[in-house]
């Protein structure tokens, strides 16, 4: 009898320490996930120098040397796609992986960064570019180019923009593809650029799921928005893009007429850049607020379920019998 109730006793104490186990893991998972997602957000760090938004004849060059010299010297340029959350800096890597694990501060992160195809220039001077970015969930990264592939997504969001050192391009979305990234020549960026891209262009027609009725031709300048589609395959969802230089950049020291137009507009800009930084701000609390708020319900959910199995021993009993067998 004594052994029945010491073993009784004894398999207690392993139930109730593999559920204590269970808890910890499950706590420390949802940490985890949330630790990803945060390091996948851009921080105000970075967003004060984001690029005001195009508007036609106010806008502004890029201000690309204060982002490397404050930041990171690898940033190369901003890329922003209408109707989506994709709105980042890009990275230009040394190596094709460095910044599939690194985030903008050279961090290590799970979510990566923004980066551009090392074999690319990174001022931007050739005719077709990749740029990549992990596909994550909460529309984080590139995840949203995915969003393109219902047709009426595609045909309401078709444009962007780059802002480089040098200049700034209007994106115009031409097609989008789903590619074998180990087999498709649109990854053989060494043969496809600098004057001839009049295959890759027929390619990207011919094998488009939707395209966008705008003027292609030989000499433009390309970009390819690109993200993984399958987990664990080397299917790639992608945006084929036309890229236009915009010449009405203005230089707001370059354009006043007087001193006092001239320091009007900086106060114009500095509102501007402030309006920009509180609206940032209030995403990033939103985004955080919801987060610990699913969290949170995930916790009292689990640990409700966790104290009602302690307090029915037969049911508890039974879901491990069943874990067993």
């Amino acid at each position: 009898m004594k052994i029945i109730k010491f073993i009784d006793k004894l398999l207690n104490f392993i139930l109730i320490m593999f559920f204590i186990i269970v808890i910890l893991f499950s706590g420390y998972a949802l940490y985890d996930v949330q630790l990803v997602y945060s390091e996948a957000e851009l921080s105000g760090d970075i967003l004060k120098y984001k690029p005001q938004i195009y508007e036609e004849e106010t806008v502004e060059k890029f201000n690309l040397a204060d982002l490397q010299e404050n930041v990171n010297e690898d940033i190369c340029g901003w890329i922003r796609i209408d109707g989506t959350n994709i709105d980042y800096p890009i990275l230009a890597p040394n190596t094709s992986t460095e910044y599939l694990s690194k985030d903008y501060k050279k961090n290590y992160s799970i979510g990566g960064s923004i980066f551009l195809n090392y074999a690319n220039d990174r001022l931007f001077n050739d005719d077709y570019e990749i740029i990549y970015g992990h596909n994550m969930v909460k529309n984080l990264m590139f995840s949203d180019i995915g969003k393109y592939e219902d047709s009426n997504f595609f045909e309401n969001n078709k444009t962007g923009m780059l802002y480089t050192e040098n200049n700034i391009y209007k994106i115009e979305i031409y097609t989008f593809n789903i590619l074998d990234s180990s087999k498709d020549i649109a990854y053989r960026i060494d043969d496809y650029k600098n004057g001839r891209n009049e295959e890759l262009i027929a390619n990207f027609e011919n094998s488009a799921i939707y395209k966008n009725n705008i003027e292609i031709g030989k000499d433009d300048k390309f970009i390819l928005l690109s993200t993984c589609y399958d987990i664990g395959t080397a299917k790639r969802a992608v945006l084929f893009c036309k890229l236009e230089k915009i010449d009405a950049a203005i230089n707001i020291n370059e354009s006043a007429d007087s001193d006092i137009e001239r320091d009007k507009k900086v106060e114009e800009k500095e509102k501007l850049a402030e309006k920009r930084e509180f609206e940032s701000k209030k995403i990033r609390d939103e985004l955080n607020k919801n987060n610990l708020k699913n969290d949170k319900t995930i916790y009292e959910v689990l640990k409700e379920y966790i104290e009602e199995l302690i307090e029915n021993p037969m049911r508890l009993g039974l879901y491990i019998l069943i874990f067993i067998t």
